[in-house]
């Protein structure tokens, strides 16, 4: 599987903001503001009020408008902007660094963070590594590798409002706030005015740990028109495969409970003819069938239990016993077979 691609690093100058749609929360939030700041109307650039202190207030979503310290009538949505660069905000129970808008809409709060791209990068590539060091040149092709991937959705958001939606786990990024890696802050500010192209823009890019033999474009797999490099053969890895077996057994209960099938009966898979990678999955009730991306699948039942992307399933009574290989989703740099290059 030979990739065909106009594929090149450029250098990038300047620094990016990024604005992330941070998990939903239901009721009243608490926010925690460390230091002086501003509130503003972000729909005008209107200056509301000019704080020199720290605020720790609820701030509520009411028929009026929003209510946080002050009761904002009328106004429906606020951005909470630190005058200092070290002023730190605690929302949703994590730290975090940046300015946040928040929303009343149909009395539900949304929040927004806008922060430095290159912070966010540095939290986000320390979560996703879990600590883990590897050789230079490998950490800065990952920072180059997830940076190409933060320039995509901050040119390519799906709203006006964000680029990009954290889930409940990406959130947690933020609990890396004071201890992210040196390693990967080392990686990124070397590799700082880099990004990859994909015929002349940056694209969607992410790496797995293990690809047992083959990756998949991002459009196949996550089944969207955007453009990337196609899928690779990775010789190291396909040698390698059979250590990365996994097995899990799930039941009828466990597909109930995390996607809502009531009496559910089958699941059928939807593979990539390739790469026999799993981009989909169907799942079958007694009244109902629905139809999953491969990353919604993997998200709902947990990565310790889908492993990867390559797998097949087999039902016994009650119970289905999915079998696979390898590690991460099975697109982007296969972080195996990398290693095995520099060797």
């Amino acid at each position: 599987m030979a990739a065909e691609e106009d594929h090149e690093s450029v250098y990038a100058p300047g620094r990016r903001t990024i604005k992330i749609l941070l998990p939903e929360r239901e009721g009243p939030l608490f926010i925690d503001v460390k230091g002086g700041h501003y509130v503003i109307d972000p729909t005008t650039g209107q200056i509301l009020e000019n704080n020199f202190f720290g605020v720790q207030k609820v701030v509520d979503a009411t028929l009026n408008g929003l209510e946080w310290k002050s009761q904002y009538k009328n106004r429906f949505q606020i951005t909470i902007s630190p005058k200092s660069p070290q002023t730190k905000i605690v929302v949703c129970g994590h730290e975090v660094k940046g300015s946040v808008t928040v929303y009343n809409l149909h009395q539900t709060l949304y929040v927004v963070l806008e922060t430095d791209l290159e912070f966010y990068l540095e939290q986000k590539l320390t979560f996703l590594l879990k600590g883990e060091v590897l050789p230079a040149a490998v950490m800065e092709a990952l920072a180059i590798n997830e940076r190409t991937n933060l320039y995509f959705w901050t040119e390519n958001g799906s709203s006006p409002y964000f680029d990009l939606i954290d889930t409940e786990e990406e959130f947690s990024v933020w609990n890396n706030l004071i201890t992210s890696s040196r390693a990967v802050r080392d990686a990124s500010r070397a590799s700082e005015k880099f990004v990859n192209l994909y015929n002349g823009r940056p694209f969607p890019a992410h790496f797995c740990k293990h690809s047992a033999g083959v990756t998949l474009s991002y459009a196949r797999l996550f089944g969207k028109q955007s453009p990337a490099p196609a899928g690779i053969c990775t010789p190291h890895a396909q040698k390698n495969r059979e250590s990365t077996f996994w097995k899990t057994y799930l039941s009828s209960k466990d597909f109930e409970t995390a996607f809502g099938v009531h009496k559910f009966q089958r699941i059928d898979i939807y593979q990539d003819a390739g790469s026999e990678k799993v981009y989909a999955v169907a799942l079958k009730g007694e009244y109902e069938k629905k139809t999953v991306p491969i990353a919604v699948f993997q998200r709902k039942l947990g990565k310790e239990r889908i492993k990867s992307s390559l797998f097949h399933v087999k039902k016994v009574a009650d119970t289905f016993t999915l079998e696979g290989y390898g590690e991460g989703i099975g697109t982007g740099i296969c972080l195996y077979e990398a290693l095995r290059n520099l060797k």
